[in-house]
């Protein structure tokens, strides 16, 4: 059995509103599977851990792919699945990232264009082999880098918003805070909106009429319950 046959089967055995894949290494997926995401309860939304742009990195990381493979998964992912948000997670400051391996990450990341990303920067685990590596990266040059690719990471995630403003999106609305309810669609926007309804764990149509906050303010339409 694999993550296709699970997925498959709920899809069969249950009425799940949505079926989300919430983090996947890109070595445990495949493309033939993306045939699934034509049943609009699975969730257009993959979370790709990247890590690192650089091939040699990737390698001193010890992770199961390279960039070549990675873009492809992406490019194929994209092109099967209408609208897709693709996420990811990125390390700066891994020992040996240097001035060539930095600008060929940030590179990298801004031509996949993310619509979000998480960033981290290294931190040494005693006992671990990178810990014991000697080229560390300074911590003044870890927050610097780690700034860099956030910037590039804000760019991606509103450029991605930006592309729904003015769509009608089906929203999951989950809770509310002074008065503002927040949800998300199945592609990972964040919605919002402010209304005496009770909208908590309710799938319905919202229309995305500007930015707010982290995301696009909406207006919802409270009859047509999915």
């Amino acid at each position: 059995p694999t993550l296709a046959t699970l997925i498959e089967r709920l899809l069969v055995e249950t009425t799940s509103l949505r079926i989300r894949i919430s983090s996947i290494e890109p070595q445990d997926l495949r493309p033939e599977w993306f045939s699934l995401w034509n049943d609009r309860r699975v969730c257009r939304h993959l979370h790709l851990p990247l890590q690192s742009g650089s091939d040699a990195i990737l390698t001193a990381m010890r992770r199961h792919y390279d960039l070549e493979r990675y873009e492809r998964l992406v490019e194929a992912a994209r092109a099967a699945i209408v609208e897709l948000a693709v996420t990811t997670d990125l390390l700066v400051g891994f020992p040996g990232e240097n001035e060539d391996r930095f600008a060929e990450t940030t590179a990298f990341v801004e031509r996949l264009d993310f619509a979000g990303m998480h960033v981290f920067r290294y931190s040494a685990r005693p006992g671990t082999p990178a810990a014991r590596m000697s080229d560390q990266i300074p911590e003044q040059l870890k927050t610097a880098r780690s700034e860099r690719i956030r910037a590039i990471a804000e760019s991606g995630r509103t450029a991605f918003h930006h592309r729904f403003v003015g769509t009608t999106q089906d929203v999951l609305w989950e809770r509310a805070a002074d008065g503002v309810w927040h949800g998300l669609t199945d592609n990972y926007l964040h919605a919002y909106t402010e209304t005496p309804e009770q909208l908590h764990n309710r799938l319905l149509p919202s229309r995305l009429l500007k930015h707010h906050y982290q995301g696009l303010w909406a207006e919802v339409d409270c009859g047509g319950e999915n």
